[in-house]
């Protein structure tokens, strides 16, 4: 491929992406270690998630490798200090409107990962299959108690290749990686909206009825192809090696559908917001201490505060790469992680937040996940 040409051109999406943005969510996928550290890493990305964080980092591979499904559940914190408060309002001889305030704020995510379904990757390509499902669910209004769900599934198929160049005698590495993906949505069949919501009388009648599944189980489909390109280069800082990372992500991704709004086909062109993030990372070794990772992102976004894009987080590794530790501050939040690595068998960790308006501190939401891997 052309590198250079394929480098003019994230340069000028860099621009496109940094002034679009959408209500749309984006892709589910992520890497539990990125995450764990802040949610930082598009500049240290180095193995099968390379194929929807920054395609350049399949040039960080050193060599082969097969990956097998990992399964995650994140749990959000609200679900784990509500769950007694939750078996009150199933117990139909309770009053359960005086549960549902009871509940008030509520703000709960619930997400299942498997994240790759499989993958192979190698030093400039990778491809992979990743899968996941998200719900948030939100209980609002103390006069009259109205949960608000939103949720989607993402499958995608991705390809990606990269390679290495050289831009006015500077290392460069560039890369693009292609997705197919297929995103199923949870939608009000009456009104047509992304975005379920039910009254108290409604609610509990759905509950005590038991058609809640029923309407929270309303789904319609939407499929199509995204495009990502990544950017990696050396640079020192006071003595120090470090690499700086660009990605834009989801450029012409426009998912096609059709919803039944009561029981009359509509058409549906969803686009995925065009997202560019920016970033680096260095590995210092301190005396006594030994090496750290460290990153640091800036995601882009035209509409919100500084905070709100701003990713930061460190990894130190124990006994070779058995046991990780991370910390980070994602959006202003504090995070953390921990990984086990016994070949054969992977855990992971992590405690996050993220923030859910436009300004940090405004509507943050904690989960708590979980990732277990197999053989490679």
């Amino acid at each position: 491929m052309n590198t250079k040409n394929l480098f003019y051109a994230l340069c000028m999406s860099t621009m496109v992406g940094a002034t679009v943005m959408a209500d749309t969510p984006d892709l589910l996928f992520n890497n539990i270690r990125k995450l764990g550290m802040g949610n930082a890493g598009v500049a240290s990305v180095r193995d099968d998630s390379a194929l929807y964080l920054n395609p350049a980092g399949l040039n960080n591979v050193i060599s082969y490798h097969l990956k097998f499904p990992r399964l995650r559940a994140e749990l959000g914190t609200h679900y784990l200090e509500n769950l007694s408060k939750f078996n009150t309002l199933n117990d139909d001889g309770a009053d359960q409107e005086a549960a549902l305030k009871d509940l008030i704020p509520f703000k709960g995510s619930l997400n299942l990962q498997i994240t790759p379904l499989l993958s192979y990757v190698q030093k400039d390509f990778g491809v992979g299959a990743f899968g996941g499902i998200e719900t948030l669910t939100q209980i609002v209004n103390k006069v009259d108690p109205t949960m608000k769900m939103k949720g989607n599934t993402d499958l995608a198929l991705a390809a990606g290749i990269s390679h290495q160049t050289t831009v006015m005698s500077h290392p460069v590495t560039v890369g693009i990686s292609g997705k197919y993906i297929n995103r199923s949505i949870i939608y009000d069949n009456l009104t047509g909206d992304d975005e379920l919501i039910m009254k108290s009388a409604d609610l509990i009648q759905a509950i005590n009825q038991d058609t809640l599944k029923d309407r929270i189980g309303q789904t319609y489909g939407v499929t199509g192809f995204g495009i990502d390109l990544g950017l990696l280069t050396p640079f020192d800082f006071y003595g120090q090696t470090g690499t700086f990372g660009m990605a834009v992500r989801n450029i012409a991704g426009t998912l096609n559908g059709n919803k039944k709004v009561l029981t009359k086909p509509q058409s549906v062109a969803v686009k995925l917001p065009v997202s560019t993030l920016v970033g680096i990372a260095m590995t210092p070794d301190f005396p006594y201490l030994g090496k750290f990772e460290l990153a640091a992102d800036y995601h882009l976004y035209p509409s919100r505060s500084f905070f709100t894009g701003l990713y930061m987080g460190v990894e130190k590794k124990f006994f070779g790469n058995l046991v990780s530790f991370r910390t980070g501050l994602s959006q202003g939040y504090p995070v953390f992680g921990a990984g086990l690595d016994l070949t054969v068998f992977h855990l992971n960790y992590a405690y996050v937040s993220k923030e859910l308006g436009d300004v940090a501190g405004k509507a943050p939401i904690s989960y708590h996940m979980v990732e277990l891997g197999f053989l490679f």
